[in-house]
């Protein structure tokens, strides 16, 4: 799981809660990308942060949810409804 590549939709009680048991669980921290309606929860983001969100925002050059979810292994939606596209699935990886 240190390799894993997550993406956590929706940055509520629910969503904080899950990717703190994925990295209880041995997920990496750095792995781990919160996303809210305002895209992706990164080191330096002032717009909508609160405490919770701030602790875990992490380095990345991905600003929304589209491309946070290039590459990755694991979605959680936590958010509304139809946040996630065909076109985004289809960007994960292959074999996650």
């Amino acid at each position: 799981m240190k390799t894993t590549k997550l993406v956590c939709n929706g940055a509520g009680a629910a969503g904080i809660a899950c990717i703190e048991l994925m990295k209880a669980m041995g997920f990496s921290p750095e792995n781990i990308t919160l996303c809210d309606t305002k895209g992706v929860v990164f080191q330096g983001r002032t717009e909508g942060m609160n405490q919770w969100k701030s602790a875990h925002a992490v380095k990345t050059e991905a600003r929304s949810l589209a491309e946070a979810l290039d590459g990755a292994d694991v979605f959680l939606g936590l958010s509304a409804k139809g946040a996630l596209t065909t076109a985004m699935v289809q960007s994960m990886a292959k074999n996650p």
